[in-house]
């Protein structure tokens, strides 16, 4: 099966099927593929007024045809998605996707008013966080300042607050 910019294999999902979850070289042609581009350690005084845009838009980066399906969310998303198996550049196996569309760009679930689908990926829904590991390795809360989905000082009062006013 091929799929524009995932190459497949027809595996069945079972508990024999094994892969390495490792993330595949990222596209940055396409913002959903893009490494963070300023990973922060969040913190509640910093980023005290700090908001969010918690709807679901192509503007707000979900224009995306596949998104990272994990282990332990496959019972639901295969209600609504097809999972299947994308090589890893560099021969590190296979890792899972959930496919929205058959294109770049495209996500069949995502219209004018938002996602048409009960279920939202884990890997989608993590977006504009990540979870990093200090020197003494601890585990931390990153936010990529630069993603579309934090509010900027301009647009005002929108989006979902972080933290309380007072951190």
């Amino acid at each position: 099966i091929s799929v524009t910019g995932v190459q497949t294999c027809a595996l069945p999902i079972s508990p024999l099927c094994h892969w390495t979850s490792r993330p595949s070289k990222p596209d940055r042609s396409h913002p959903q593929d893009r490494d963070m581009t300023r990973p922060t350690l969040l913190d509640n005084v910093t980023h005290r007024h700090l908001r969010i845009h918690t709807e679901r838009s192509a503007a707000l980066g979900d224009a995306r045809h596949s998104a990272l399906a994990l282990p332990a969310e496959f019972r639901h998303l295969q209600a609504h998605f097809p999972i299947v198996f994308q090589h890893v550049e560099g021969d590190l196996g296979f890792q899972p996707i959930a496919l929205f569309g058959l294109e770049e760009g495209q996500n069949l679930f995502l219209t004018d008013t938002g996602w048409d689908a009960t279920v939202v990926p884990m890997a989608v829904q993590r977006d504009p966080f990540m979870i990093g590991r200090a020197q003494d390795d601890t585990l931390q809360l990153h936010i990529d300042l630069d993603s579309p989905r934090v509010v900027r000082p301009d647009e005002g009062e929108v989006g979902t607050a972080l933290f309380m006013p007072h951190g």
